[in-house]
């Protein structure tokens, strides 16, 4: 640490002043041979300055530590832009899984038009039905949100999909053979299967965003 006449000079204000506490070396006077009142004052003078370089310097300590403390947490704090924009990026990437997840909880509710339909007769629109799922809700609900899954949950909602998928096609071939009775029971596969993958939901969506009523 480099001292400037500033610092110096405080001190000097600190050691000279009475109610500082602090002691100031006493200077030694020369009595040897040569040397008359003007080196005693030399010597004084020297060992003043000293003093109140090492009391300033001294001062300057916390000082300097409370400085770099500073530098510390404010960097801490504050981010930088290119952080800033990644947490923002994905933040917006879990909203739009989130919704995902919330198309999947709403189409479980929905299961039951399938049944509807076969009580009706109207066995041709099962089939449409079942095309719908698979090309509206599996491939751009499900299979679009099981991309952003990880690990065994990403494994366990690809094994899923592919199950809803046999599912529809059965809802098909029992539309086309005229047999209503086994719809009821392939709905609530479709319905079951749905909300397995909805239980995939990454907890911090669920944190975040919180849990609708299913």
């Amino acid at each position: 640490m480099f001292l400037t006449r500033k610092s110096l000079a405080l001190g000097i204000a600190v050691l000279t002043s009475p109610a500082s506490g602090l002691l100031v070396p006493t200077p030694v006077t020369t009595t040897s041979a040569g040397m008359g009142s003007s080196a005693t004052s030399t010597s004084s003078r020297r060992a003043l300055l000293n003093g109140a370089a090492t009391a300033a310097a001294t001062l300057m300590l916390p000082l300097a530590a409370e400085a770099t403390d500073f530098t510390k947490r404010n960097s801490e704090e504050f981010m930088t832009m290119d952080k800033y924009n990644k947490i923002k990026a994905q933040g917006l990437k879990d909203e739009k899984l989130y919704g995902l997840f919330e198309n999947l909880r709403a189409r479980a509710a929905q299961t039951g038009e399938f049944d509807k339909l076969a009580s009706e007769d109207k066995l041709k629109e099962i089939s449409a039905l079942a095309l719908a799922w698979d090309s509206n809700i599996r491939k751009e609900f499900m299979d679009k949100a099981n991309e952003q899954l990880t690990g065994g949950d990403k494994e366990k909602g690809a094994a899923i999909s592919k199950a809803l998928l046999e599912d529809l096609k059965q809802l098909d071939k029992l539309a086309k053979a005229g047999d209503k009775d086994g719809v009821p029971e392939l709905s609530a596969a479709v319905r079951s299967k749905v909300m397995q993958f909805v239980a995939l939901e990454p907890q911090r969506l669920q944190d975040r965003f919180g849990v609708g009523d299913l």
